[in-house]
């Protein structure tokens, strides 16, 4: 299992997740009203690192933009899944647990 620090950020135009050296950031089309932006953001973690809905929990910052997500993978299928280019920069914002 994995915790990945992100910053999301609701009410976007596009869904997209995004690597930088600040950090991890993820823009979901939904608003934060009611867990919304939360629930599509989970499902888009489970969509880019190719793992089932249920693989994918909320660890820590609810109503927050910043947010701690755990997926049930190990380290290599996430890693895997990110481009070579990007892989160290995300590499710091993933710890195993």
């Amino acid at each position: 299992m994995v915790r990945i620090s992100v910053t999301v950020h609701p009410g976007s135009s596009r869904r997209k997740l995004t690597i930088r050296p600040d950090g991890v950031h993820l823009y979901t089309s939904a608003k934060p009203i009611e867990g919304r932006a939360n629930r599509e953001a989970m499902e888009l973690f489970a969509d880019y690192f190719s793992v089932s809905k249920s693989s994918v929990s909320l660890f820590r910052g609810d109503h927050s933009k910043k947010k701690v997500f755990e997926i049930d993978a190990d380290r290599s299928k996430v890693m895997g899944s990110i481009d070579p280019a990007l892989a160290d920069t995300f590499a710091t914002f993933i710890r195993e647990v």
